[in-house]
């Protein structure tokens, strides 16, 4: 019998005691209802930290690589609508703000974990052979994350189809969103039964 487990991973900016909020791996589908009906969007100012565009993506994805991580077929999803902190993740000059507003785009245009933390969380989504889904909810034609999921594509070059998938949703179409996830995942699982399936071929003429 085949089993599907879930794991979530919410991830926010500098300035919180918590970057990231966890739920393990779990097969509990109301578990995972119950986790996701409590997340909120929390207003940056109530931090009394310096506020900006940019998000802290690298500790989600970090987070999500720690976890127990099992089954053959490995499916990573990405929701965003902002890229990490870094030039090495965007274009964004120095002191941009965003649109007509006074919010920077980013405060950390040089953080040393554009690099460091980067190179690792990319050797273990690499090692881990995970298929690696970018849900972009920014604006529709003109994503802010373009340069971040380029960097991603060069990076997690992995053989056997591993690629990193692009998605362009409408945050306000719920619809859109599960149906994407739906394709994305029948396409990757289609995949990874060909690989094993070749595998197992290759293994028995040994």
């Amino acid at each position: 019998t085949a089993s599907v487990r879930f794991a979530v991973v919410l991830y926010r900016d500098y300035g919180y005691k918590e970057p990231c909020s966890v739920l393990p791996f779990t097969s509990d589908v109301q578990a995972v209802t119950d986790f996701m009906s409590k997340m909120e969007a929390r207003d940056d100012l109530k931090r009394g930290h310096d506020t900006d565009r940019c998000e802290d993506v690298l500790s989600g994805l970090a987070a999500s690589v720690s976890l127990s991580w099992q089954a053959k077929t490995r499916l990573l999803y990405l929701v965003c609508d902002c890229p990490n902190h870094g030039s090495r993740f965007h274009d964004f000059e120095e002191g941009a703000v965003y649109g007509t507003t006074t919010q920077k785009m980013d405060n950390y245009m040089s953080i040393p974990e554009q690099w460091t933390t980067a190179d690792d969380v990319f050797a273990r989504i690499r090692n881990l052979k995970l298929y690696f889904h970018c849900l972009d909810c920014g604006p529709i034609g003109r994503s802010l994350c373009e340069k971040m999921f380029q960097v991603f594509r060069e990076e997690l070059q992995i053989e056997d189809g591993h690629d990193v998938t692009v998605l362009q949703l409408d945050s306000a179409k719920t619809q859109d969103f599960i149906q994407s996830v739906l394709n994305s995942s029948t396409s990757s699982i289609s995949r990874s039964f060909v690989h094993l399936s070749q595998e197992g071929t290759a293994g028995s003429k040994r």
